[in-house]
């Protein structure tokens, strides 16, 4: 089968073509050629922070000062400039066919459907909270991050707090979750480690004396064999396999880790937000290659779309 990467850089979006890899027992570094877009494009902004694809397959781009969508020939901007309210977006995911949730990062989601505006309630008590995340579960719950706050879930049309930090269970900022395959729910803290809850009972926490590489979660990903990928802001860790964790942080050792993503938990991808920068490929428990890495250039998300194309969200 034929490849296609797409490669989004802060200097420009870049397109890497490759047909048929053949990977060896060494991790490789390979060059492939590639083309690259910017602002020059039509980016909003050359600093990428989500990427994700609608039902209808448009791949919507955030950016600090807008989002776009692209059509795999050219860009749509939403930007304050042509009347959208859309600046540090925090979080975009779709949550509805051909209906997107947009966070700020000042207590705001809005809902964009066939390009109008909604504004989302998060919680009327609170004011002036951060939205951190947005992060979409396997069953389709939409997990947020107030802080303060703390995590609320969207099931069903209807917004609930469902783990509270201050004076409640959770303890520190939460600032990215996810929810395992047997309904637990990860909660990955700024300075307090993993938090793991069953419905609203804490049954798991995981800081760096028990092998963390920081107490700082930036990223968690659980597979279906039980195992859970968590980045941090210094390596990587995976619970359930002690001998990966070893082995990843051997070679990449106080990496700060920005994403970990999956398309069919078998081929994983890890966004380095530090040197060597790229993007990590880890197939089956074996570390495969690791693109564009030592350009100085570092990675934040990444997106694999419905026609197997690459798309990886950059800055320098």
């Amino acid at each position: 089968m034929d490849y296609l990467k797409k490669f989004f850089s802060s200097l420009l979006l870049t397109i890497v073509f490759f047909d048929g890899i053949l990977f060896s027992e060494e991790l490789s570094m390979p060059n492939y050629p590639y083309i690259r877009y910017t602002v020059d494009q039509g980016l909003p902004q050359s600093s990428i922070s989500y990427l994700t694809q609608d039902t209808y397959g448009f791949v919507w781009i955030a950016t600090n000062e807008g989002i776009a969508r692209f059509d795999g020939n050219s860009f749509k901007p939403y930007t304050v400039r042509n009347g959208y309210p859309f600046k540090l977006i925090s979080g975009l995911i779709e949550y509805k066919p051909g209906k997107l949730l947009i966070a700020g990062a000042i207590h705001r989601i809005w809902e964009l459907s066939n390009d109008q505006v909604k504004n989302i309630i998060i919680d009327s008590s609170l004011t002036n909270s951060k939205v951190n995340f947005l992060a979409k579960t396997y069953d389709n719950e939409i997990l947020i991050g107030l802080e303060p706050g703390g995590l609320y879930v969207l099931a069903n049309d209807t917004i609930k707090l469902h783990i509270k930090d201050q004076n409640g269970p959770l303890k520190g900022a939460v600032i990215c979750a996810a929810k395992d395959f047997k309904g637990n729910y990860w909660l990955g803290t700024y300075e307090n480690g993993v938090q793991v809850f069953k419905d609203t009972t804490k049954i798991l926490h995981l800081t760096q004396k028990d092998g963390l590489p920081s107490n700082q979660v930036r990223s968690i990903l659980p597979l279906p064999t039980n195992k859970v990928w968590i980045g941090t802001h210094a390596g990587l860790f995976v619970y359930g396999d002690s001998h990966l964790t070893r082995e990843l942080n051997q070679k990449f050792s106080n990496v700060f880790i920005f994403y970990i993503y999956t398309k069919n938990y078998q081929d994983i991808w890890i966004n380095f937000g530090s040197r060597p920068g790229g993007v990590l490929h880890v197939k089956d428990n074996e570390l495969k290659e690791i693109l564009h890495s030592n350009e100085g250039t570092f990675s934040r998300t990444t997106l694999i779309d419905e026609s197997g194309a690459l798309f990886i969200g950059t800055y320098k």
